[in-house]
């Protein structure tokens, strides 16, 4: 029992990265109608505020690949696991390997992630400030 929870396991994880997929999807998605919108303004506001936006596209990007890298890589893990515990009878250690690299690139993705957060919450700073001023 040991040596199947040693390739399913990485499997078992795959939902959970399939989840901040869409979710990191529907913010990067966000991000292109709040582009499509500032080039509509093009004003002096729209100007300041692209800086920002191409700071979240990147940060929302890099977390998409790591996202993705994580999930390609948590499913080689399983295949690799199942294919060596059929062939030979035992996992080896690249599914183990491969489920750290998977694990590795996900916590990078929640960096990225929390990077992002911080940016996003900067511009909205930046706007309610404006919005003070204004009044």
């Amino acid at each position: 029992m040991d040596e199947l929870a040693s390739w399913v396991t990485p499997l078992l994880l795959l939902p959970g990265i399939g989840l901040l997929l869409v979710s990191t999807s529907a913010r990067y998605e966000a991000l292109h109608v709040e582009i499509h919108t500032l080039l509509a303004e093009r004003g002096a506001q729209a100007a300041a505020c692209a800086g920002h936006t191409l700071r979240r596209a990147r940060l929302l990007r890099d977390a998409l690949v790591a996202l993705y890298s994580s999930a390609a890589t948590l499913a080689a893990a399983g295949l690799v696991g199942a294919v060596s515990q059929w062939w030979s009878g035992t996992v080896h250690a690249a599914s183990w390997l491969l489920t750290i690299a998977a694990v590795a690139a996900l916590v990078g993705a929640a960096v990225q992630l929390v990077r992002e957060s911080v940016v996003s919450l900067q511009v909205v700073r930046g706007h309610a400030e404006e919005l003070r001023r204004d009044a």
